[in-house]
C-alpha cells in the first residue's frame, strides 16, 4: 500500500517527523540521539504500510547511527535485514536500497577487519550503482570504500586505479561534496605512504584536514576520526609533532562532543 497525498495518516506524517529528527540529529553529530529517535520511527514504521524503500532507509539510518557508537554487531543485524527485504523483492535499478545496505555492511566489515567479505561486498555494490545512470556519488563513494580495502590487503595498483576514477568523478562535477573529497585524499595518502612517497602523502592529509574541517564546521565526531586516521599516517611518516598534535585535538573534540549527545 502507498500512502498518497491527501490520505496520509497521522501515524505515518508522525513517523515522517521522527525520521526527519533522526537524520537531522545524525547529520549534526548527535549520534546517540540519532540512535534513539530511529528507534522510536521504526516502532511506529513497522506498525504502518510502509514501503519497502521508506521501511529501508529506516533501517539504514538507524545502523549507521549504531556503527558510530560502535554497536556492530547491531548494525550488521539491521543492514542484513535490508539486504533480505531487498532480495525477496527483487531490487531494481529504480530501488538502491540493497546497494546502499551493501555498502553499509561492507564499511562495518573494513573498520572490523573483515577485509575479504568487505572487499567481495563492495564490488557487487559497485556493480549494482553502476547500473543507476547519473549516481556519481555513490560511485566515488563506492570506489573510495574499495581503494581503502585494497590498501589495506596491500593491493596497491588496484587502490590507485580505483582513487583515481572517484577522484576524476568528483572533479567533473562543479559542487563536488566536500567531505567525500577530503576522504578520496585521505585515501590517496594512504596509498603515497605505502609507495614511500612521504612528502605527497603529508601535502594530501593537510588538505583532506582542512577541506574537512570546513565542510563540518570543524564540531563533529567524523572529524576526530579523521584526525586519528590522520596521526597515524604523521606517525608513519616521522612527523611526530603534527601527529601529537592532532591526537590532542581530537581527543578533545571527543570530550566536547560527549557533554553534548547524551
Amino acid at each position: 500500500m502507498l500512502f498518497h497525498a491527501g490520505t496520509r495518516t497521522a501515524a505515518y506524517v508522525a513517523w515522517e517527523g521522527q525520521l526527519k529528527t533522526a537524520r537531522l540529529a545524525y547529520e549534526g553529530g548527535f549520534y546517540a540521539a540519532a540512535k534513539r529517535n530511529y528507534r522510536k520511527a521504526l516502532s511506529l514504521g513497522e506498525t504502518l504500510p510502509l514501503k519497502d524503500t521508506e521501511l529501508s532507509s529506516n533501517l539504514i539510518g538507524l545502523g549507521l547511527a549504531c556503527c558510530h557508537l560502535k554497536e556492530f554487531q547491531e548494525a550488521e543485524d539491521l543492514f542484513k535485514r535490508v539486504i533480505q527485504m531487498s532480495e525477496e523483492s527483487g531490487d531494481s535499478v529504480e530501488n538502491t536500497s540493497l546497494a546502499d545496505a551493501l555498502m553499509e555492511i561492507a564499511v562495518l566489515y573494513q573498520k572490523t577487519g573483515n577485509l575479504v567479505a568487505a572487499k567481495d561486498l563492495l564490488q557487487r555494490c559497485l556493480r549494482l550503482f553502476q547500473e543507476v545512470p547519473g549516481n556519481y556519488l555513490n560511485l566515488a563513494r563506492t570506489m573510495k570504500s574499495l581503494a581503502l580495502v585494497h590498501c589495506k590487503m596491500d593491493e596497491l595498483n588496484d587502490a590507485e586505479n580505483l582513487i583515481n576514477k572517484a577522484l576524476t568523478l568528483l572533479e567533473e562535477h562543479n559542487k563536488k561534496p566536500e567531505q567525500l573529497y577530503a576522504e578520496v585524499l585521505g585515501v590517496m595518502s594512504m596509498i603515497a605512504v605505502q609507495r614511500k612517497q612521504f612528502e605527497e602523502a603529508q601535502n594530501l592529509l593537510e588538505r583532506a584536514v582542512a577541506i574537512l574541517e570546513i565542510a563540518t564546521g570543524g564540531e563533529h565526531p567524523e572529524i576526530a576520526e579523521f584526525m586519528d586516521y590522520a596521526s597515524t599516517i604523521f606517525r608513519t611518516i616521522g612527523c611526530m609533532d603534527k601527529a601529537e598534535e592532532l591526537t590532542k585535538q581530537a581527543n578533545a573534540l571527543r570530550l566536547r562532543l560527549k557533554a553534548r549527545d547524551r
